[in-house]
Formats: structure tokens, C-alpha cells, sequence
């Protein structure tokens, strides 16, 4: 994304920089994942947080591309609100080529930090283009030593030279080491013709059990699902 030059109509009046911090735009869920009590719970507000921070972002930038940030430039803002503690984010661009930006989250009250990295990595694909988000986000959750780890999608951008909108695609993993946790996520683009568009699907297992823990169906813009064995426990 960073390397594609865009007509003035679709840009988007600010960094690249900024506009993850939109992803991460639910302090008190970011807050929250370190509150569950036990590490089955925890890894499923993790996932949840996850899935969530897609729908911020497209909602902020409606399709529209960033503007490129330069070498050295960063960004900070803080979430203050008195329903949660203060949540504090960082994103720095650390490398013009390849462009790779390194963001860190933090609530230091509630010793929860997500760190990573993203290399965006643009291909035209015709009247649209591809970008693969080559990196990793971590989410550490300092008072129960635990990290989850979690690979990104890819980024289509539709119809470019008119009313571009935007779709992912690929399958994703969510980690957690010391608890065995583990969640496959795949976001669906839509066929050419039918089909529902931004479809995700999905489950959370136990590396120590061959069935899942739950199912995860819907769609990232709209209404998500977590299934489970229990139908009182249908949640999102």
C-alpha cells in the first residue's frame, strides 16, 4: 500500500500511521482480554478483539488510501475515558524499503501490551489491488505470562478508479504458547457472482484435543458468531 501511487480521489486526508490506530480503536476491550478468569476464556476475548479491530478500520477509511508515511514520522494518541484506565498508542515507520511500520498499544493499569510489525506488500490485480501484510502482532498479558500470536490477512482494494471498497482474504492464525489455544480464522472474498461478501469462518481448538472448542461463522462487517457446544454460550 505504501509503494502504489493513487489519483487524489482516493486518498484519505492523513498517514497510514493513524489510521491503524483506528484498528485498535476498543480500549476497553483491549483492557478486558486480561480480565477473563481462566486461559480458555482469555484466549476468546483475544480472537474477538482481533476480528473486531477489522471492522474499526474499514469503518474509518471507507476504501480510501493513506497517505504514505516517511521514514522517522510516528504517531501517539491516548484513549482517556472514564469508563476505562488510559490506553496509549504508538506507531512509528522504521523502514522506507521495504515499508515496514512497527505499532506498540499499552495499559500499563492493566498490564496488557500489544506490539508488532506490518510490511505492507502491494500488487495490482487490474481494477483492484492486493496487499499481503507481511508480519505479526503480539498481545501480551504480563499478569498471567501468557502472549498470543497473530498473523494478518490480505488487503483487496475493489474498483479503484471509482467507488473503491475493500475486502480481506486468507487464513490467519491466533496463538497462545503456554496455554495450547489455537485459532484458524479464513476471511472469504466474494465470488464474482453470488455469494455473501466479507464471509469469515473459523474455530478455536485446544492443541491437546481434536474437536473445537467453538465455531466462529459471519461476516467481519456486520453480525460474528462463536458457537459452542453449550447454545447458552453463543456469544458477539
Amino acid at each position: 500500500m505504501t509503494r502504489v501511487t493513487s489519483p487524489v480521489f482516493a486518498l484519505e486526508r492523513r498517514s497510514l500511521l493513524e489510521m491503524y490506530a483506528d484498528f485498535l480503536s476498543r480500549p476497553r476491550m483491549f483492557q478486558s482480554i486480561t480480565e477473563g478468569d481462566s486461559p480458555e476464556e482469555r484466549m476468546i476475548r483475544t480472537t474477538k478483539y482481533f476480528l473486531t479491530a477489522f471492522f474499526s478500520g474499514k469503518i474509518s477509511s471507507g476504501g480510501r488510501k493513506p497517505y504514505n508515511p516517511i521514514l522517522g514520522e510516528f504517531f501517539e494518541c491516548t484513549w482517556n475515558n472514564s469508563d476505562y484506565d488510559p490506553v496509549k498508542f504508538t506507531a512509528e515507520q522504521v523502514s522506507h524499503n521495504p515499508p515496514i511500520t512497527a505499532l506498540h498499544l499499552e495499559s500499563p493499569s492493566k498490564r496488557v501490551q500489544l506490539t508488532g510489525h506490518v510490511w505492507s506488500k502491494p500488487k495490482f490485480l487490474g481494477m483492484a489491488v492486493g496487499v499481503e501484510l507481511d508480519g505479526e502482532i503480539c498481545i501480551s498479558l504480563l499478569e498471567h505470562d501468557e502472549e498470543y500470536l497473530f498473523t494478518l490477512p490480505t488487503v483487496y482494494v475493489r474498483s479503484i478508479l471509482t467507488l473503491p471498497w475493500v475486502e480481506l482474504g486468507g487464513v490467519v492464525k491466533v496463538v497462545c504458547r503456554k496455554s495450547g489455544y489455537q485459532g484458524t480464522l479464513e476471511f472469504h472474498t466474494k465470488p464474482s457472482y453470488g455469494g455473501v461478501a466479507n464471509g469469515v469462518s473459523g474455530d478455536i481448538r485446544d492443541a491437546s484435543s481434536t474437536s473445537a472448542l467453538c465455531e466462529i461463522s459471519g461476516v467481519w462487517t456486520g453480525e460474528m458468531k462463536m458457537t459452542f457446544g453449550d447454545p447458552g454460550r453463543e456469544r458477539f
